[in-house]
């Protein structure tokens, strides 16, 4: 048993939060999507599962209120249908072993560019193996380059860090 916080807590401070704090925490069930938002991902990209555990990442881009660099990446749209359990969070790292942090600059806080703990998911070339973790004193743009370096990653999303960090790997607490 393995397990990291995900999503994140939206904090009024952030641009992209209107103001507002609230808990960023869409996600996607048997099927089922329990966002509140729809089939719009907006700047988030869902870290996926299909019935056989078969990892992907969607991006869905809809309204017209993200970026210009966000709205041309759609991304395995087609593959929705088949999300069986699946987690949403920005930024998308990686996709097809490509840096991705290019689409996201806009949406950056001096939190995530700062060091410090970060959190991540993402899944291997052959998308046999899936790694979660955090790597500690490290920014948000060395991420991608170090998860595809040390893990070989080719699909990876960024999760929640800060205050909410926390790890549990073979029923023990290792990160909180």
């Amino acid at each position: 048993l393995s397990a990291v916080n995900g999503a994140y807590f939206c904090p009024k401070d952030y641009p992209h939060c209107n103001g507002e704090d609230f808990s960023n925490a869409p996600r996607f069930y048997k099927w089922k999507n329990l966002s509140a938002y729809g089939d719009d991902f907006g700047i988030n990209g869902v870290f996926a599962f299909d019935k056989k555990w078969n990892p992907f990442i969607v991006m869905q881009q809809i309204r017209g209120d993200v970026s210009d660099e966000l709205k041309n990446v759609n991304y395995n749209t087609d593959k929705i249908e088949d999300i069986y359990y699946g987690i949403w969070n920005f930024p998308v790292l990686l996709l097809d072993g490509k840096n991705m942090l290019w689409a996201y600059e806009e949406y950056l806080d001096r939190k995530m560019k700062a060091k410090w703990t970060k959190n991540f998911i993402c899944y291997t070339k052959d998308r046999k193996t899936i790694y979660m973790g955090n790597v500690s004193n490290i920014t948000i743009y060395e991420m991608p380059d170090f998860i595809k370096k040390n893990f070989g990653c080719d699909g990876a999303i960024n999760l929640d860090a800060g205050g909410s960090l926390g790890m549990i790997y073979n029923h023990k607490v290792i990160r909180k």
